[in-house]
């Protein structure tokens, strides 16, 4: 899982502490049966410290996530982008091969072919800003490692 302000490195500055002078975002992500390299960790804690290490050596870089697999929603409104990162603990449970139909009672709610999909991550992009609200996820994620969070 990547979450980035994207900054051109000639001429423009960008602030990395509070994203002005950015040309935009870029959220960039697993899918939900994708393999966990290069994060892959046998443990929870030692997926947070290789993402605590990506993010800390990476200036560009405001979050990393390699633990769960998941995916990103994006609500677009005329005054905020909001992205949702979700997670989910099972991607094995209800998995259906591509050329087979879902069973009719694996009905799919708020949009989980499983029932243990979370949010950990939220993310504001507002109007005219062309970088992420700060401070970043509200200054809390339920996994990986945040830039505001990760000390030297």
């Amino acid at each position: 899982m990547i979450l980035s302000s994207t900054k051109l490195p000639t001429k423009f500055r960008c602030d990395l502490t509070t994203g002005h002078g950015a040309i935009g975002v870029e959220f960039a992500g697993t899918n939900v049966t994708s393999t966990t390299r290069p994060l892959h960790r046998k443990t929870f804690k030692e997926a947070v410290d290789v993402s605590s290490t990506y993010v800390r050596d990476n200036l560009d870089l405001q979050w990393s996530e390699g633990f769960f697999r998941g995916f990103f929603t994006l609500e677009v409104t005329p005054q905020t982008l909001n992205a949702i990162y979700y997670s989910m603990k099972d991607v094995s449970e209800y998995f259906t091969p591509v050329n087979q139909a879902l069973p009719v009672d694996s009905v799919q709610i708020k949009g989980f072919r499983n029932l243990d999909g979370f949010a950990i991550a939220n993310f504001v992009v507002n109007i005219g800003e062309n970088r992420l609200a700060r401070p970043v996820a509200g200054g809390k994620v339920f996994s990986g490692a945040l830039k505001s969070q990760v000390i030297d």
